[in-house]
């Protein structure tokens, strides 16, 4: 995955310098506290996911793209390979019982290119590379596999949804490989719509947590959708939680 759920990879990669702690960040995530997935596995399993950096298998890291498209951070692709290499020792094999969990897509957004024309085939590449993402774990023996889609906001995050839907049609996924696709764009516009549901007050998006100071992140960002500008805070990432655990029961 990517920055939204990377447990401290980059962290580990920098010295702790990004995301730094001194800017409000948490252990390493970049928002104010645990991620979804480190919910999720609390609940699965009773602690939080561990990045492959500090010695667990949270392979995410923030800046990674579905498409390997990015020189500075491993993307879908080289991760598949780091697991590779984890799984290349011994003691170490697929659980068939686990849940693996891809998410990416924001990055390939953001940096899809200006022309309609080469944004619309870079897109089409990165939906390619994401199914390729799914098939490659199903034909390792990984039978649950979550799958987000692209959580920006954007015409581009639209298509890229589309194109996303006939790669994943076109998959030979075995019998027994249960597939959960998760919809952002339906999420964010639930919790525009009806925040009541999730538990939450209306969401400012004329500021985020940081900007509004120590006060703010002191008192969790409850009330303010972004962290930083780009990430969500953990507010968000517990409703995001709560709604990945009704839905998938």
């Amino acid at each position: 995955g990517d920055s939204l759920v990377d447990a401290g990879n980059v962290f580990t990669a920098t010295g702790g310098a990004i995301p730094s702690a001194a800017d409000g960040y948490f252990n390493g995530r970049f928002t104010n506290g645990y991620d979804y997935t480190d919910l999720l596995s609390i609940e699965l399993f009773g602690a939080p996911t561990v990045a492959s950096l500090q010695g667990g298998t949270n392979f995410a890291f923030g800046g990674a793209r579905a498409s390997n498209t990015n020189a500075f951070v491993p993307d879908l692709g080289e991760q598949l390979g780091l697991y590779a290499g984890y799984l290349a020792d011994p003691a170490n094999e697929v659980d068939r019982n686990g849940l693996y969990i891809l998410n990416f897509g924001g990055n390939d957004i953001f940096n899809a290119p200006d022309d309609p024309a080469d944004a619309d085939l870079f897109i089409r590449q990165s939906a390619r590379d994401y199914a390729a993402g799914i098939q490659a774990l199903n034909d390792i023996g990984a039978r649950n596999l979550l799958l987000t889609g692209f959580p920006v906001a954007d015409p581009l995050s639209l298509n890229a949804e589309l194109y996303l839907t006939q790669e994943l049609a076109a998959l030979s996924l075995t019998s027994d490989t249960t597939l959960f696709r998760y919809s952002y764009l339906d999420f964010f516009n639930r919790l525009a719509t009806e925040p009541d549901s999730f538990g939450l007050p209306p969401q400012r998006l004329d500021i985020t947590c940081q900007l509004a100071g120590p006060a703010a992140i002191a008192n969790g960002c409850e009330g303010i959708f972004s962290f930083d500008g780009i990430h969500p805070t953990a507010p968000i990432h517990r409703a995001l939680f709560q709604d990945i655990s009704s839905q998938f029961n």
